[in-house]
């Protein structure tokens, strides 16, 4: 799907079907958790497919994606957004953790974080063979988990925010230690 702007319109519109089904949208838990910080907060939303989170809240968002499906987007390699250092108050991964290379992302919002900033992460539940282990890796790079929430049987939420150097750790063949995540299976309902 790499920058095929018909393959992403295809996987957007399939997206788009499956939400429909779902008991419970991440992204409205998202969009709820932004809208009660300060409206002079500055957000990136990671993945952001549609840049519904940017339509939805009054503080600034920067939308990004591999594929700019509309104008409020921002196409880029989210390890490697156009944001300045230290520039952010709240980076976002709603349903975005895709691809073997997901801890560079996480390693680029820390990045664009201010020192006080805030990182939510909504995922599908049934990725994480060792979400511990996952926790613990997002850590390693700089961040406190102050709030866990599980949506249903299917989603779960994190808030971090920052807290000391933000030293990405390495383990073996120079990759970073963080687990591998399963890829998402959606089931008919």
């Amino acid at each position: 799907m790499e920058a095929d702007p018909k393959q992403f319109s295809i996987y957007h519109s399939g997206y788009r079907e499956q939400v429909k089904k779902w008991p419970r949208n991440p992204l409205d838990d998202i969009i709820r958790m932004v809208k009660k910080q300060p409206s002079s907060y500055m957000v990136a939303d990671f993945g952001c497919g549609e840049a519904r989170l940017a339509r939805e809240v009054k503080q600034r968002v920067h939308s990004f994606d591999l594929v700019a499906i509309n104008e409020n987007v921002t196409a880029c390699n989210m390890k490697h957004t156009p944001l300045q250092s230290d520039s952010v108050d709240i980076a976002v991964f709603c349903l975005s953790l895709m691809g073997t290379d997901y801890p560079d992302f996480l390693t680029e919002a820390r990045r664009i974080l201010k020192p006080s900033g805030k990182l939510f992460i909504a995922e599908v539940l049934s990725r994480f063979e060792d979400k511990s282990a996952f926790l613990k890796g997002v850590e390693r790079m700089g961040f406190l988990k102050e709030h866990e929430r599980l949506l249903s049987d299917f989603f779960v939420i994190w808030s971090f925010r920052i807290v000391g150097s933000g030293r990405k750790e390495k383990g073996k063949g120079g990759k970073s230690a963080m687990p591998s995540l399963k890829g998402s299976v959606y089931k008919k309902r």
